[in-house]
């Protein structure tokens, strides 16, 4: 099982197109883009253990590594998730698996 992702910082406002008829309210901001792959099934127990040690490591290091966005794995899988954040709060879209 592997989780990468890379932070980027992408306003709505910055496209090209629209940048100019969007105002700082109806922002939306993409922080990070990410891919999710799991070669084997993983049950929602396994899911929760690794969401706590992932816990436990934010709580010992400056850390703020984000939670697996599925609830269990069937099978191999690969899943794209993408980070938004509007007006201050933040939420994860996570892809059906490809």
């Amino acid at each position: 099982m592997a989780q990468v992702d890379a932070v980027i910082d992408c306003r709505l406002s910055q496209l090209p197109l629209v940048g100019g008829g969007v105002s700082e309210d109806e922002d939306v901001a993409v922080q990070s883009v990410g891919v999710v792959w799991a070669n084997n099934a993983l049950s929602g127990e396994q899911v929760g253990q690794i969401n706590a040690a992932i816990d436990e490591f934010n709580q010992i290091s400056d850390s703020g590594l984000p939670h697996l966005p599925v609830q269990q794995f069937l099978g191999e899988q690969l899943s794209l998730t993408a980070t938004v954040d509007r007006q201050g709060e933040s939420f994860v879209l996570v892809s059906e698996p490809l």
